[in-house]
C-alpha cells in the first residue's frame, strides 16, 4: 500500500472564521471614519453660518445706530436681547430664534462718552454640546 498525500483544497472552518472577522473589522473602521468625517463636516458648516449670521447681526446693528443714535444709546444698557431681526427685541432666548438652529443675540454697553460696546453672540448645539461664535465693535456716534 502506498500512501498518498492528498491535496487539501479550500479553506478550514478556522480560516473563513478569521477572514470573516478581519472582513468585519475593516468596514466597521470604514463606517467609524465615515461618521466623523460627516459631523466634522457639519460642524464646519454650522460655525460657519454662525459666523455669518454673527457678522449679518453686526451689520444690523450698524443700521440701529444709524436710524437713531439716540435709541441706539438708549438700548445700551447691558442686557442680553434676542436679535432674530434687524432690531433687538426682548431678552436672549433660551430656544432658536434664527433658522430653527442657532440664537443670535446682541448686548449692547455704554463704554464711555458715545461710545457703545456692541458683542453679538450665535449660539448652536449639536451632540458635542453647545458652540458659539461671537463678534464685539465698538460704535460711536458719527454723524
Amino acid at each position: 500500500m502506498s500512501l498518498r498525500c492528498r491535496n487539501n483544497e479550500g479553506q478550514t472552518l478556522v480560516e473563513m472564521v478569521f477572514a470573516l472577522g478581519v472582513a468585519v473589522l475593516v468596514i466597521v473602521a470604514l463606517v467609524a471614519a465615515t461618521t466623523v468625517a460627516v459631523r466634522n463636516a457639519q460642524f464646519a458648516r454650522s460655525e460657519s453660518l454662525a459666523v455669518k449670521y454673527a457678522q449679518e447681526g453686526m451689520e444690523n446693528m450698524r443700521v440701529y445706530r444709524d436710524a437713531s443714535w439716540t435709541v441706539f444709546w438708549a438700548a445700551a444698557n447691558g442686557i442680553n436681547y434676542g436679535l432674530s431681526e434687524s432690531t433687538p427685541s426682548g431678552p436672549c432666548p433660551s430656544t432658536p430664534n434664527l433658522v430653527n438652529i442657532f440664537i443670535r443675540c446682541v448686548k449692547l454697553e455704554q463704554a464711555g462718552t458715545d461710545k457703545v460696546k456692541t458683542t453679538v453672540t450665535v449660539s448652536w448645539t449639536d451632540a458635542k454640546g453647545t458652540h458659539s461664535s461671537t463678534q464685539i465693535s465698538y460704535f460711536t456716534n458719527w454723524q
